[in-house]
């Protein structure tokens, strides 16, 4: 590793740097390693960027007095440095006075009076981490009026750290991602009478319980095609599930994060399916602090019911509210789609019967079913 100018390749920030695996830690050591090298006044790391819209996590030291929680989507909306980021993809850098070299102009503007001003800077410097002509994060540091603007030292020294913060970025948001991934897998259920598909950003594969797999042979290769083939090894995802992925994905990045939320509420159903199936897909936005894209979870459902099966349909949307029960309610229901009773479960969980019975009877609520019976149908 080349020896930075400012910083030492043995410095603690830097070796907390290399060693982040969580996206707090990161930040800290980001935020380090920046003050460290460059004099300035404020960081702000960016993380989770949909296309070029605003960051889905923000991080800055100092904390911002009395900030809401849209404070940063109305300070994206009005930010006049943006176009700078759409029109120069990949750039690695940029000065604020560079972009906007007319201080009075800066701050004669809204965006000054509204964020800088309060925020106590008037000078800033940039550095973006791409993959591809995708943004991955962006981090600003900001000097408040009394200090002189940032030098071409300093944006040396900023493009020396970007490939080691890059790197850091890259296996945090990468571990975050995997460990999102299994915390949702552990939530579906592989024997469910419904097919179920996890899809990431780019539509590839996370999971695929036996009945999906069994559907998309009998979709891509004809009728009864699960009993001709060995069902694994033909999988594949129909085009029109792909295409539909794909029109969600530009009304994501055209929309901004806030779409998914509304779009999850309605799955799109696919009119493309075969006649004896249904077929739903929706964007899944897999937690509130989430830096990874979201994911597209689709339900494919056999019209014809099989001989087995003695209780009604139960419908694609409640079984996406499967995943919206708490940790505690989910326990209980698995326990219950065990056969355990009531006063068991209050065994094994050390919990009172009563407990039981309301926290069961709030899982009931939420997937809009009224008795075990239910439950236990939705959870095979």
């Amino acid at each position: 590793m080349a020896e930075m100018k400012q910083i030492s390749p043995n410095s603690e920030a830097l070796l907390a740097l290399h060693a982040a695996v969580e996206i707090e830690p990161l930040w800290k050591a980001i935020n380090a390693v920046l003050r460290e090298a460059i004099q300035c006044d404020r960081i702000t790391l960016f993380l989770g960027h949909i296309g070029m819209h605003e960051a889905r996590k923000v991080f800055t030291d100092p904390p911002i007095q009395g900030a809401d929680r849209d404070y940063f989507s109305r300070r994206a909306e009005r930010n006049p440095f943006s176009p700078i980021i759409e029109d120069n993809i990949g750039i690695s850098h940029y000065r604020f006075s560079d972009v906007l070299p007319d201080e009075n102009d800066f701050k004669a503007s809204a965006y000054f009076k509204e964020f800088a001003q309060p925020e106590g800077w008037d000078k800033g410097l940039s550095g973006l981490v791409w993959l591809g002509s995708e943004l991955r994060g962006m981090f600003s540091l900001y000097r408040s009026p009394e200090q002189d603007d940032f030098s071409d030292e300093d944006i040396e020294t900023l493009e020396e750290l970007l490939p080691l913060i890059s790197i850091a970025l890259d296996r945090v948001q990468r571990l975050h991602r995997e460990r999102l991934y299994r915390a949702v897998l552990e939530d579906f259920n592989r024997n469910m009478p419904v097919g179920l598909l996890l899809l990431d950003w780019d539509q590839q594969l996370i999971y695929a319980n036996t009945e999906a797999i069994r559907l998309t042979a009998n979709w891509n290769l004809g009728p009864d095609a699960d009993k001709r083939f060995n069902s694994r090894e033909v999988f594949e995802l129909p085009a029109p599930v792909i295409e539909c992925c794909n029109e969600l994905r530009e009304r994501i990045i055209a929309e901004g994060k806030d779409s998914v939320r509304e779009m999850g509420r309605n799955p799109t159903r696919i009119k493309e399916s075969p006649e004896d199936m249904e077929c739903t897909v929706q964007p899944i936005r897999l937690t509130n602090a989430n830096i990874a894209h979201p994911g597209f979870f689709v339900t494919i459902e056999s019209r014809t019911p099989s001989e087995s099966e003695k209780l009604e349909p139960i419908s694609q949307e409640k079984i996406v509210l499967l995943n919206q029960l708490s940790p505690s309610e989910r326990e209980l229901a698995l326990l219950v789609g065990e056969g355990l009773s009531n006063k068991e479960i209050a065994r094994k969980l050390n919990k009172s019967v009563l407990t039981v019975k309301k926290q069961l009877n709030s899982a009931f609520g939420k997937l809009n079913i009224s008795n075990r019976a239910r439950l236990i149908a939705l959870l095979r």
